[in-house]
């Protein structure tokens, strides 16, 4: 008899651990499925749509360039326009302008790089589309020290423009 109930227990231990084992795995996929980009990627996803007004355009595509893991694009752009929606203007502002923290002085940092480097690529790619061409360097370095001076423009034109040439 005691034999039997030690098959018993050895079975319900087994059986315990398997049962553990699939609700460990079915909560790391949950939490995959819910979690759109990095901490990091947010923030810079987050300053991006800021520099751009709230156009998500640009945001989805850094994302999607820098969090290649579990990305949901769906999910991402919902998120931002949610953030948008509820995040009053000063607060948008101090994000992108005036961060006051190291985290968002990064964040606003790497997006500005990031619109910088897209406008540069945009610029090439129109010129060579345009032209036929890659441009020459000093027409690049000009348009460099062109992009560093002006103001960030909405990202609508960013991706809207690259997209209309390779179609």
């Amino acid at each position: 008899m005691s034999l039997l109930l030690l098959e018993q227990r050895a079975e319900l231990a087994r059986r315990s651990a398997e049962i553990s084992r699939e609700l460990k795995r079915a909560r790391e996929e949950v939490r995959r499925s819910h979690k759109v980009c990095s901490a990091a990627c947010w923030r810079n996803a987050v300053a991006i749509l800021c520099l751009c007004d709230g156009d998500t355009s640009a945001a989805c595509a850094y994302a999607s360039m820098h969090w290649q893991k579990h990305h949901n694009p769906a999910a991402l752009r919902t998120n931002l326009e949610q953030w948008w929606v509820s995040t009053i203007a000063a607060d948008r502002r101090a994000r992108s302008v005036a961060p006051d923290t190291a985290q968002p002085r990064a964040a606003a940092k790497a997006a500005q790089k990031y619109l910088t480097e897209s406008k540069l690529h945009r610029f090439v790619e129109d010129s060579n589309f345009e032209f036929g061409v890659a441009p020459v360097t000093p027409a690049v370095i000009t348009e460099v020290h062109r992009m560093q001076s002006a103001v960030a423009e909405p990202a609508a034109c960013l991706l809207s423009r690259s997209a209309s040439h390779k179609s």
